[in-house]
């Protein structure tokens, strides 16, 4: 595994903006964190398998997932949203377990309103698996 802490850096840097974010700068902040996790916690052989080692390939794969998730008639919440990216970017440092999985808080940026859940994900754990 190699951390890229430039891009753990970088995301942290994007983040940081006021108490919330717009959707489209969430999508490219959360895409940056997201992979930086995958990256710096994946064994090399999944990075490999999954294609991610190239960090333009896990952009567009991860970019591609979060834009799914917004794509819904869903409610996108600003300050969750800059919580989310920040969460990632914790957990990138930490690598907790070896289970892929988002921070709790990412499965509350987009709130649907029809349902009372989060866009394309299973609510009944504390964590998302990915």
């Amino acid at each position: 595994m190699q951390v890229r802490t430039w891009q753990i850096v970088a995301a942290g840097l994007l983040a940081l903006t006021g108490c919330g974010m717009k959707q489209d700068k969430f999508i490219e902040n959360v895409t940056e964190a997201d992979c930086a996790y995958r990256q710096a916690c994946l064994d090399d052989a999944v990075l490999t398998f999954s294609g991610w080692q190239d960090h333009d390939t896990c952009v567009g794969d991860v970019r591609a997932e979060w834009e799914d998730r917004a794509s819904g008639a869903c409610e996108y919440d600003k300050p969750t949203a800059r919580d989310c990216v920040k969460a990632l970017e914790e957990q990138a440092l930490a690598c907790p377990g070896t289970e892929l999985t988002l921070p709790n808080v990412c499965m509350n940026v987009f709130l649907c309103s029809d349902t009372g859940t989060d866009a394309g994900t299973d609510t009944s754990s504390d964590t998302g698996s990915l």
